[in-house]
């Protein structure tokens, strides 16, 4: 598991608009057996298909150089952090 950042735009559309494999699960629904049956409807795959292409895009040597491109031409890039996210990335 990694730490990302998103633009509020990019969090919105993932957090609250693309479909779900199962719903919100607050402690009163721990006890809902209703909650453990995933949906396996199409909208539902397709956002599992989509989080694979990104999972597997971000893979990838070019995705990756152009990230690290992108990266370097923001303000924050001589922060230690973002530093260390180039270096990781390869860049």
């Amino acid at each position: 598991m990694r730490n990302v950042s998103l633009s509020p735009a990019v969090w919105s559309y993932f957090g609250d608009h693309q479909a779900k494999l199962t719903p919100s699960f607050p402690r009163q629904r721990w006890t809902d057996e209703t909650v453990r049956i995933p949906d396996h409807g199409k909208a539902t795959r397709r956002a599992l298909a989509e989080a694979f292409a990104l999972v597997d895009a971000g893979r990838s040597a070019s995705v990756r150089e152009r990230l690290v491109r992108t990266i370097v031409g923001e303000p924050a890039r001589g922060e230690p952090w973002l530093r260390a996210l180039v270096t990781e990335l390869g860049g």
